[in-house]
């Protein structure tokens, strides 16, 4: 459903752990946390405190993974 966000709680660089909360969205007068999926640096913010968003948008990224040379 859609919705505005109401919080950007991390900014591009920023080290999270699985669970911790990225953005918060309001919708039908209740808020929704976007929580990282996986422990990671935010790669981007694809959105801005008051925008409104559509479901199932991308809203942040993470910094793509490099493989350990010796792996």
């Amino acid at each position: 459903m859609p919705g505005r966000v109401v919080k950007i709680f991390v900014e591009k660089g920023q080290h999270v752990k699985k669970g911790d909360k990225i953005i918060s969205v309001e919708s039908m007068k209740m808020e929704y946390f976007v929580k990282a999926t996986r422990d990671g640096v935010i790669g981007s913010i694809k959105t801005k405190e008051g925008d409104s968003v559509a479901m199932k948008q991308e809203l942040a990224t993470f910094v793509k993974e490099h493989a350990h040379p010796n792996n």
